[in-house]
């Protein structure tokens, strides 16, 4: 069956949203359950990594767990935020086409309030994550460090959940959605840069990683980290990374902080924005519906 065209609502987009997000929200509340289970998911998380990396030193063998420790925080806030996200269109997808037909808002008013209500929790429950993490770790002691990193991870969270939406418009079903979701990740995580550097890569792949917002997190949560810092040497012969900068050198680090992160945020509306293309091309709005309606009237 074709899709009818939707009727454009009388009030303006400002009533839509704050309508569609006070109803979002109220479902968030109302489901204290969920709320509670996420909550006891960053506090049980943050205190199990932080155990199994508790007060690392600066050793040449901490190099290692440093690294271990950053690009597994990047894993541990990607696919909850990912995942938890995934059944949303298609679950809504009946309501809202209905809903949207008969003009009560815009499909654009219900994929923003979608993003609006979910961000508060995208930052919340990293930022707990993130305290408990990162003290008990003894990562960078400094504390403008530290607010750095729940920076870019609470900017990964957000990045992760707006990829879910992606994934979500994409998938006609849960069941779809679910099996696109870990495939999807797969090479996300593969091309981040902690289990391949630039070097390592052959030359018809390399350039996966450029595509992928792990590498870029994990870029600037490595300079974030390994900036200025210095390492003990041991007095036995073997090779020796003195400073953060050689240690930055040996797994590819070429981008500061700041530049890393500004990607990851790029990242996080382009995710956006071709979630919203693909929701409206589905349900007949904007330029996809356009060219729907002209091709049913040839």
């Amino acid at each position: 069956a074709g899709h009818l065209r939707p009727i454009p609502p009388t009030c303006s987009m400002g009533v839509q949203l704050r309508a569609l997000f006070w109803r979002a929200f109220t479902n968030y509340r109302r489901d204290r359950m969920l709320f509670k289970v996420r909550l006891g998911q960053a506090v049980f998380f943050g205190v199990i990594v932080g155990l199994i990396y508790f007060q690392m030193g600066w050793q040449q063998t901490d190099i290692q767990g440093r690294a271990g420790a950053i690009f597994f925080t990047l894993i541990n806030q990607c696919m909850p935020a990912m995942m938890g996200i995934v059944h949303t269109f298609p679950a809504e997808n009946a309501v809202l086409r209905r809903e949207t037909g008969n003009g009560m808002y815009s499909v654009q008013a219900y994929f923003f309030s979608k993003v609006l209500s979910e961000i508060p929790f995208q930052i919340v429950f990293p930022t707990i994550f993130s305290t408990i993490f990162y003290w008990m770790t003894g990562l960078n002691p400094l504390f403008g460090r530290f607010v750095r990193f729940t920076l870019m991870i609470v900017t990964f969270s957000i990045a992760s959940c707006q990829l879910g939406l992606l994934v979500s418009a994409l998938a006609g079903s849960l069941s779809v959605a679910l099996a696109i979701a870990p495939a999807l990740m797969m090479p996300l995580i593969l091309f981040g840069g902690f289990f391949t550097t630039a070097g390592s890569l052959p030359g018809w792949c390399a350039w996966i990683r450029y595509i992928s917002f792990f590498f870029y997190g994990f870029q600037g949560l490595m300079d974030n980290e390994f900036e200025n810092a210095t390492f003990e040497c041991p007095q036995k012969a073997g090779p020796c990374f003195a400073t953060g900068d050689e240690v930055l050198m040996l797994f590819g680090v070429q981008l500061s902080f700041w530049p890393s992160w500004l990607l990851v945020l790029l990242f996080t509306f382009l995710f956006m924005f071709l979630a919203l293309f693909v929701i409206m091309c589905k349900q007949g709005v904007g330029p996809c519906g356009r060219r729907k309606r002209k091709a049913r009237q040839h």
